[in-house]
C-alpha cells in the first residue's frame, strides 16, 4: 500500500453509507480508493499487498493472486469511495462490483402538530418531511418521490387534551343585587325602614360579594 501521486482512472464511486462492498479485477492495474469525508477530510490509498488497511475508520480487506485481485469493505462507509485503476501494464484491467447502496433521500415523520383545543378533548395530527440523510437536512418532496420504493407515510391521528374544561363562573352583581333590592323593597316596608337604611344595606350586600363574603 501507498499512496499515488500519478494519475488514475475512476471507474465507480461509491456513495457514503454503503454496504459490502466487494471488488474483483482482473489485469496488471492496480486498484486505488480515494476517500472524501462529509467534513472535508481526504485519504488515498494503492493496494499492492494482501492484507487488512484501514481507510477513514473503514476496514477494507485486499487480496492479491497471480491474475485476480479481490477486495472487500463491510461497511457502511464512513465516505465517498472513489474507486480507481492505474496503469500497470499495456494490457486491459476488467473490474466487476457490487454493493448496497443506501436511499439518500427518506420521508422522517415529523412530531405531532399542537392539539386543536385546550381541553374536552380534541385531535392532533404529524406529517413527514423529506430528509437528505447525509447532511440530515429537509429537503423538498420531489426527492423523496424520486425513488419509487420510498413511499411517505400516512399522516397520525391521535386524540388530545382529554380532561373536561372547567365551568367559567361569570358573577351577575347587578342582578343578584337587584334581586337582593327588590325582596328588601318587598319586605322592609312593614318595618318602616328609611330609604337610607334600605340604601346602607344595599351597598354593604353588594361589598361583601365582591370581598366574597358572600
Amino acid at each position: 500500500m501507498f499512496f499515488v501521486s500519478e494519475a488514475a482512472k475512476t471507474v465507480i464511486e461509491v456513495q457514503l453509507g454503503s454496504r459490502n462492498l466487494r471488488l474483483t479485477a482482473k489485469g496488471p492495474d492496480m486498484i486505488v480508493i480515494e476517500a472524501h469525508t462529509p467534513g472535508g477530510r481526504r485519504e488515498e490509498l494503492a493496494f499492492t499487498s494482501t492484507g487488512s488497511y484501514t481507510l477513514v475508520n473503514n476496514t477494507v480487506d485486499y487480496q492479491k493472486g497471480s491474475e485476480r485481485q479481490t477486495l472487500r469493505c463491510h461497511g457502511p462507509l464512513s465516505a465517498d469511495f472513489t474507486i480507481k485503476l492505474k496503469y500497470g501494464a499495456p494490457k486491459d484491467t476488467v473490474m466487476q462490483f457490487m454493493f448496497y447502496q443506501p436511499i439518500r433521500y427518506q420521508w422522517r415523520e415529523t412530531d405531532f402538530f399542537p392539539c386543536s383545543v385546550t381541553c374536552g378533548g380534541g385531535y392532533q395530527l404529524n406529517s413527514a418531511d423529506c430528509v437528505d440523510i447525509r447532511y440530515n437536512k429537509t429537503v423538498p418532496d420531489h426527492h423523496c418521490h424520486s425513488y419509487p420504493e420510498n413511499n411517505k407515510p400516512k399522516p397520525k391521528l391521535k386524540e388530545c387534551n382529554m380532561d373536561p374544561c372547567l365551568e367559567r363562573l361569570v358573577p351577575h352583581y347587578h342582578t343578584h343585587a337587584s334581586a337582593w333590592c327588590t325582596t328588601v323593597i318587598r319586605v322592609k316596608p312593614h318595618a318602616k325602614a328609611s330609604k337610607l337604611q334600605i340604601h346602607t344595606l344595599l351597598f354593604d350586600f353588594i361589598r361583601r360579594m365582591l370581598s366574597g363574603g358572600i
